[in-house]
């Protein structure tokens, strides 16, 4: 039997993903064209970088992922 919980943690820290953003584990689409999935937590970090990347395709953010991430992380 295949392991379906990997399809519910996050690629980047394979931490599971959480239904609320308290532990910044909420599950966010990457501004890349393929809008892969990875946690808020993750994402933030990203946010920070000078030039982030998708982890998963490489591909540059396709809209600003600073102003995109950074008001809904608070929720």
């Amino acid at each position: 039997v295949a392991n379906s919980v990997s399809q519910l943690e996050c690629p980047i820290c394979c931490d599971a993903f959480a239904t609320n953003d308290i532990n910044k584990k909420l599950p966010r689409n990457f501004p890349c064209s393929s809008a892969h999935t990875i946690c808020t937590a993750c994402v933030l970090e990203l946010s920070g970088q000078a030039a982030p990347r998708c982890p998963t395709c490489r591909e540059a953010p396709i809209s600003d992922i600073k102003v995109r991430f950074s008001q809904n992380a608070e929720r």
